[in-house]
């Protein structure tokens, strides 16, 4: 009797980089054959509704979107990484090819790490199985092309040159409009105080974020005003001012503003839409 040994079967397992955010503990997968980075929506904690944006996987599924969402990624690198995210019906968080091409973000697959371009540091990736949804691309919509909609692409184009990128703020150059506080007496100050751990972190993150961006400089003023943090969903901070001391020794402006009623009047018959800008507050400078 001869005896035939059966041929091995070799089962190859695909396996995928991932990097967990050390702020949000949310783990991504590395995935640059994806064209947009990808929250999935149980990560975003506010009311959320489909969108008329479509994607794809490599599979062919089909994958709904909910608008978008801003997330500031800590991965020790020594500089934020802020990116506006694609909400979908997703299992993983998703860094796709926009952001790594945005901040020059390097793949090292021999030594299993994210390579930072910009500070030649490093972050090591952890090892796992591909997700069944992933290489995201953008699918047709369908979505009818009308008068209106070729009416709303001409503004755009007339205006491309004050459209942020993603994770980047909108300038618009010799802005009309500047915010005058006109003040008067005695400065008014508030002398600093200790922050918790990740108040201060949070803050400090902040500032460096608006600093980079030349939103804000420092400054020499004798007035000063406390910083207040206020708690947001998915434990994050919200950084603003407490004014009440500097609006005491603020002038009002009386400028009447325009009856709503005959604003709503010559309103009648016009076609509307929604154009949010991003923080906008930060788009009106401040008059020296």
């Amino acid at each position: 009797m001869t005896l035939h040994s059966a041929p091995a079967v070799s089962i190859t397992i695909e396996r995928r980089f991932y990097v967990t955010d050390r702020m949000y503990k949310i783990r991504f997968l590395i995935d640059s054959r994806s064209v947009l980075s990808i929250l999935p929506r149980t990560v975003v904690r506010k009311p959320l509704q489909r969108k008329a944006l479509e994607l794809q996987a490599a599979n062919g599924t089909a994958i709904a979107t909910y608008g978008q969402h801003s997330l500031t990624l800590n991965r020790g690198l020594r500089r934020p990484f802020e990116w506006t995210f694609t909400i979908a019906r997703v299992d993983v968080a998703i860094i796709g090819a926009d952001l790594l091409s945005h901040f020059g973000l390097l793949i090292d697959l021999r030594n299993r790490r994210l390579l930072d371009n910009q500070t030649s540091l490093s972050t090591s990736c952890e090892v796992g199985p591909a997700p069944q949804v992933h290489t995201i691309s953008v699918a047709e919509t369908g979505i009818p092309v009308g008068p209106h909609v070729a009416a709303y692409d001409a503004i755009l184009s007339e205006f491309a040159s004050d459209k942020a990128r993603p994770g980047e703020m909108a300038t618009i150059v010799d802005f009309p409009v500047q915010h005058r506080i006109v003040t008067f007496g005695q400065p008014v100050f508030a002398r600093p105080r200790r922050l918790a751990g990740d108040r201060l972190a949070a803050a400090k993150a902040e500032f460096k974020r608006l600093l980079d961006r030349g939103i804000i400089r420092p400054s020499s003023s004798q007035w000063a005003s406390p910083l207040h943090l206020v708690p947001k969903p998915g434990n994050t901070w919200r950084i603003t001012g407490d004014y009440r001391l500097l609006n005491a020794r603020t002038r009002p402006d009386r400028h009447p503003l325009s009856i709503i009623e005959d604003l709503l009047q010559e309103s009648v018959g016009k076609v509307f839409s929604v154009v949010d800008l991003y923080k906008a507050f930060y788009q009106i400078p401040v008059a020296e």
